[in-house]
Order: C-alpha cells, then structure tokens, then sequence
C-alpha cells in the first residue's frame, strides 16, 4: 500500500472517530438541556397551580434505587454510590389516584391505609395529616 492510500485511510478514520465524538457529545448535551427543561417546566406548573388539601387514602409506597459506579481519574480510586428516591400513592374519594415523591422522613412515618387529608401543590407533595 502507498503513502497516499495510507493518508487518505487514516483521514477517513480521523473523520468517522472525530463524527462518532461529535455524535455522542450532542446526545449528552442534548439529554441534559432535555432534563433541565422539562424540570424547569414541571416547576413551574407546580408554582402556577393551587394548592389544594383533599381527603385521600394512601394505597401504596414504593421505593426507587439509582446506582452509580465511579473512578477516580488519577488516583485510581473507584467506588459505588446509591440514591433512593421514595414515592407515595393516595387514592381520593372520587377514586382517582396520585402518586407524589417525598422525602425519606416521611416515608418512614407513613403506612398503607392511613387516611387523612393530603396537600399538594401540581405534583408537589407538602403534606399529610391523619384523621
């Protein structure tokens, strides 16, 4: 093989590996940007809506772990961390249904089958008080 069909096959290798790169790094900034507007929207619903208090039963709650693995560039160092997130479900008495993230405090003090009055705020949770 020459030295000219060597360059252009090694052009053509920089060009797919530098596409491949340019392909992945919009498909992170692209997931990112994605994520932190349907956020700031969601929050934003929640700041335009009513807070309303109504007469619910939990039905449910259930737990949601996330695992992350890591290493430490340099040093070598790896670990793994987790993150769990926790959920409740309420059933009104017109039978519809929410379930609402709350935070691990409340989950602990909460069984299913309490009733009581549940306030929220859009998908906010804010708070549960037994009758």
């Amino acid at each position: 093989m020459n030295s000219s069909a060597m360059f252009i096959q090694g052009n053509i290798l920089f060009m797919a590996v530098s596409i491949f790169i340019g392909v992945i790094a919009v498909i992170v900034i692209g997931t990112f940007l994605y994520r932190a507007i349907r956020g700031g929207m969601q929050w934003s619903a929640n700041e335009k809506a009513s807070q309303l208090t109504q007469r619910a039963t939990l039905v449910t709650k259930r737990t949601k772990v996330a695992s992350h693995n890591y290493e430490s560039t340099g040093s070598g160092a790896h670990g793994h961390s987790n993150y769990t997130s926790y959920y409740v479900t309420f059933e009104f008495d017109d039978r519809s249904r929410m379930e609402f993230k709350i935070k691990e405090n409340d989950y602990g003090i909460f069984a299913e089958s309490d009733a009581g009055y549940v306030t929220y705020q859009g998908t906010r949770f804010l708070g549960f008080e037994r009758i």
